[in-house]
């Protein structure tokens, strides 16, 4: 096949033009895993430091908050009356944490984390089951519920509890 004269001037502009696509889209989608990370992050050290103003901040304006020791659904302007509570249990520190990310869309990404808390007067640790909906710098959801004792019933059907 033969290129007209006029169309191989474009190539190179054309090659540019790709490669720097893939370049901005790889770029821009490691940036927001990494600020998913980040944010989750920021949001375990607030916690355990005390400071449930700086948690709160990281919730967007449109925010709900389904949480794990609160039998309803907060929004932005209760999310910190619940954090004045819940980062403020005495000693409460992040045990361990796993982290699964998965991108929706270019700015929005989802944070299914298990996160084991412990805090003064626990009897034993509580492993949290946290699914964080984050969108650009903000966590736009954030439910989270204690991990249910194992199931024997379920175990025996399914080989997974």
């Amino acid at each position: 096949m033969k290129l007209s004269k006029d169309f191989t001037k474009y190539i190179p502009i054309l090659l540019i033009l790709i490669i720097s696509y893939i370049i901005i889209t790889f770029t821009f989608d490691k940036i927001n895993e990494n600020n998913a990370i980040e944010i989750t992050n920021k949001f375990l050290t607030n916690v355990g430091n005390n400071k449930p103003k700086d948690v709160a901040n990281l919730f967007c304006d449109n925010s709900v908050l389904i949480a794990t020791v609160s039998q309803i659904k907060r929004t932005k302007q209760d999310i910190e009356k619940y954090f004045d509570y819940f980062a403020n249990l005495p000693n409460i520190h992040v045990i361990e944490k796993d982290f699964n990310i998965i991108k929706v869309s270019n700015n929005v990404y989802i944070n299914n984390a298990f996160v084991k808390l412990s805090w003064d007067n626990l009897v034993e640790p509580v492993i949290a089951r946290m699914t964080f909906i984050i969108k650009g710098n903000c966590i736009l959801q954030l439910h989270s519920s204690g991990l249910p004792d194992f199931n024997e019933n379920l175990y025996k059907i399914s080989g997974r509890s």
